[in-house]
């Protein structure tokens, strides 16, 4: 499953190149660039989170989040996803509420920017294919495996990978 969440990010971050820059409508252009953006966060987190209580992909399998930059980058797209593009967080887009007195309304002032416009997309991209690269290494080697057990084959099997002295709980 965290395979194929992560080639859909893919594809919404690619179907982001074909919106026409410049288009006669600025405003449904960045529309629909910020929604394919949030979809794609959305479809990589999911490879990241918990399913039924079972752990989907583990950042610590993927080379990429070996290095700092790496595992502070997908703690950067994880808090996206949990604090801005599926939840509401005041603290990551604060707001105020501002009494306007010469007409009685309550205004709520936010933000120029939207936080996902200064998400280096081109990084993102280069992330995600990155994981899928890593998956499918790891895919394949967990499939040669099991081809090597007789029993294997037609049934269902849990994989359940953990660290070396690790126990399962």
């Amino acid at each position: 499953m965290a395979h194929r969440d992560l080639l859909e990010a893919s594809e919404f971050l690619d179907a982001r190149l074909c919106i026409p820059k410049g288009c006669s409508n600025s405003e449904t252009e960045v529309a629909a660039r910020r929604g394919l953006l949030a979809a794609a966060i959305v479809y990589y987190a999911k490879s990241f989170t918990t399913n039924q209580g079972q752990e989907i992909a583990d950042p610590k399998l993927i080379p990429e989040f070996q290095d700092d930059a790496g595992s502070t980058f997908h703690q950067r797209l994880m808090n996206l996803r949990n604090k801005i593009v599926a939840h509401s967080d005041a603290t990551t887009v604060p707001a105020q509420i501002v009494n306007h007195n010469l007409s009685d309304m309550l205004i709520i002032a936010t933000p120029i920017s939207h936080p996902l416009d200064e998400l280096d997309e081109a990084r993102f991209a280069d992330h995600v294919k990155n994981c899928i690269e890593a998956l499918r290494s790891l895919l394949h080697n967990l499939s040669e495996e099991l081809q090597s057990l007789p029993v294997a084959l037609g049934s269902k099997v849990n994989l359940v990978i953990m660290e070396a002295g690790e126990s399962e709980s």
